[in-house]
């Protein structure tokens, strides 16, 4: 899931900066929001935890 930064954060050894939109797993968003890195609400409102069919 892409998620927008609200906090200066590395992510696979690059620097990337407030506003930056990266793509991680649903648990990796889940702990962004939990240390404040992302808002709660881009994985209430995105696809976090839930299991999405393969569209093949």
């Amino acid at each position: 899931m892409e998620v927008t930064l609200k906090k200066h954060h590395t992510h696979a050894g690059e620097k990337k900066k407030p506003g930056d939109k990266i793509d991680v797993d649903a648990t990796t968003a889940k702990w962004l929001a939990d240390c404040g890195v992302i808002d709660k609400e881009e994985i209430s409102s995105g696809s976090a935890g839930k299991t999405v069919a393969n569209p093949k």
